[in-house]
């Protein structure tokens, strides 16, 4: 297509009935991209089986025009965007699931949805209730009470960094005085939560908690620094959000845009193509280059709409470039040169001069030595 077409699509893009709009966002401020979110939610729940380690954290997608809910954050690139608090698989790094962050709700059917740390974490790991699995979370969701409940009524350890000023922490590990560097401090509860104290540099201490370790076991791995095996884990599996994040920011289809649903619509579309190749990747011994499997997938996207295409009528030059796209073999017509025209092999004495050469041998041909020809008959031949 042309640019100017592309422009007028990019334009034109709307994902919801423009006409019961404002009644919708009077008691939704995601109305207008809520039905798409939802359901490619839904499609990343049912088609992918979760492993036995996941993680939570915030994702921040990058925007600066006006949105209801639009958020600073200073600790990620982009610093301003939409908030989105996403569920990750820690080893293939597949998103499950993902809820935007919208502040208060207005009076309506999402008013009693509230969206602090516990009902969040809670309400993105339904999907894996009761099945033993380990959801890692920094200290923004982390609470004792939080993993007490989801190891307790969900059957899920937790693993994750806490704040120092959670009332449930006793004053002895938040002491730095007196405290050799990498130095540890546990403490456990019976059968539920354990907290550890680990002294990383001078008069600084690093508080974890995790209901899926139950001893004082330090990892040796780490040598002088002796850091327990609790955090060695969180290390290890902390890290799934970030890298979503990272490689959907290499290969983007982001544009520049000022209205926020069309910058979800580019990121989800991120997603959906990394989600698709660890899909892939997971049915197939041979692991998949992530640059040639979007091409890929873009090509068969496109694919139905080309052919459809070429019944109809179209230009020379787009006719070929669609053939190109499908990967069918074309023979191309004689090709114009302008300003080189040369005389004709075939006519006797000077001949007549021709801008045109003949498409198997090449030679100059003039109109009285050639004929046109569709390129139906071409590739029939």
């Amino acid at each position: 297509m042309s640019l100017n077409r592309f422009r007028f699509l990019l334009r034109m893009l709307r994902f919801d009935d423009k006409r019961t709009r404002v009644q919708r966002m009077e008691v939704d401020k995601l109305a207008p991209f809520r039905d798409v979110f939802e359901f490619v939610v839904k499609k990343c729940k049912s088609n992918s089986s979760v492993g036995e380690y996941t993680t939570i954290d915030e994702m921040l997608w990058a925007f600066r025009g006006r949105c209801g809910f639009r958020q600073y954050m200073w600790n990620k690139p982009a610093k301003y965007g939409l908030k989105v608090f996403s569920w990750v698989d820690s080893r293939t790094f597949y998103v499950l699931n993902m809820e935007v962050y919208l502040g208060k709700q207005r009076p309506g059917p999402y008013e009693h949805i509230r969206q602090t740390p516990s009902p969040v974490v809670v309400r993105l790991v339904e999907p894996i209730s009761g099945s033993n699995r380990n959801v890692t979370y920094d200290n923004w969701f982390s609470s004792i009470a939080l993993s007490n409940d989801l190891l307790q009524n969900q059957k899920l350890t937790t693993v994750g960094t806490i704040r120092k000023n959670k009332k449930e922490i006793p004053p002895e590990f938040l002491r730095t005085k007196n405290r050799e560097v990498h130095s540890s401090i546990f403490g456990f509860a019976k059968n539920l939560t354990t907290l550890i104290s680990y002294v990383p540099n001078k008069n600084k201490v690093v508080l974890l908690t995790s209901t899926m370790h139950h001893s004082k076991s330090i990892d040796n791995a780490t040598g002088e620094q002796k850091k327990p095996d609790i955090i060695t884990f969180y290390n290890a599996t902390k890290g799934g959000v970030d890298v979503v994040d990272e490689m959907c920011g290499n290969y983007s289809v982001a544009r520049k845009t000022n209205r926020w649903p069309l910058t979800a619509f580019y990121l989800i579309l991120d997603i959906i193509g990394l989600n698709s190749l660890i899909i892939c990747s997971n049915n197939k011994e041979k692991k998949l280059v992530r640059r040639k499997w979007l091409k890929e997938l873009a090509t068969e996207l496109v694919t139905p709409h080309n052919r459809t295409r070429l019944q109809g009528s179209l230009s020379k030059s787009t006719h070929i470039n669609i053939m190109d796209i499908l990967k069918e073999d074309v023979v191309r017509p004689p090709v114009e040169v302008p300003n080189k025209r040369k005389r004709c092999g075939l006519c006797e004495h000077q001949g007549n001069k021709s801008a045109h050469n003949c498409a198997s041998c090449n030679i100059p041909v003039c109109g009285k030595h050639s004929k046109p020809t569709c390129l139906n008959c071409i590739n029939m031949e």
